[in-house]
């Protein structure tokens, strides 16, 4: 049974963010599950370090009108967050399926997590990017991860309209691909700049997985139409 526990996990977040001194830390607990919808957790935080630790479920909403419709390209956002570690026993359940099964002309959500924070042992399920890394983003550390369904673990998309972003310093290790399209995907469209740099994929299991290690440079999220022909 699933608690949907938006509020609460926004106020808690609050509580988190605003602690100051040492490393303040917010436990998932086990043993339950929690329906998320679409949120969003702003910092930046007083402490120089916070911790979430999952050792509880985390759900995505199992409907498109649960989720609040089409538009919103996201599920667990953190942002402007520094010195995040995010770890435990949990699992991370974006629901993909219900979106391959949908029957309107839908997106299926852009990113399960848009994080910059370390992350170790949690199993994430997606329709997706089970990590998409964006631009500003840099010294991450992706360990232990169990990824599957979905598209992998992803550096981009860098450089949409006409953007300059820049990524470095992340590195992925003893993560496990099952099940996805991709394992380590970079991912720049054209006409954008800056660069993606000092990024590392060590000690990566793939099972039944596609494309293990892909660099598209012409990247436009599927469109057949009105791509720009420019270089990055």
């Amino acid at each position: 049974m699933t608690a949907c526990m938006e509020k609460a996990f926004t106020k808690a977040w609050g509580a988190l963010c605003g602690a100051s001194g040492g490393t303040p830390t917010l436990v998932i607990p086990p043993g339950r599950a929690f329906s998320l919808k679409p949120v969003k957790f702003e910092g930046p935080c007083k402490s120089n370090s916070v911790h979430i630790q999952v050792a509880g479920n985390i759900v995505a909403p199992s409907t498109v009108a649960a989720w609040g419709g089409c538009g919103i390209l996201f599920w667990l956002c953190f942002s402007n967050v520094n010195g995040l570690v995010l770890d435990g026993s949990g699992h991370i359940d974006g629901r993909g399926s219900q979106w391959w099964n949908h029957g309107q002309q839908c997106k299926a959500p852009e990113k399960v997590l848009n994080i910059n924070f370390t992350r170790k042992k949690l199993m994430i399920y997606s329709s997706d990017d089970c990590i998409a890394i964006k631009g500003g983003c840099s010294n991450i550390n992706i360990t232990g991860i169990n990824c599957g369904p979905g598209h992998g673990i992803s550096i981009g998309s860098i450089g949409e309209n006409g953007a300059t972003e820049q990524v470095e310093e992340v590195h992925v290790r003893n993560c496990n691909f099952t099940g996805t399209e991709n394992g380590a995907r970079i991912k720049t469209v054209p006409g954008g700049s800056g660069y993606v740099r000092r990024i590392t994929f060590e000690q990566i299991t793939l099972n039944a997985a596609g494309s293990p290690i892909i660099i598209d440079q012409h990247y436009c999220d599927g469109k057949k139409e009105g791509c720009p022909d420019q270089v990055n």
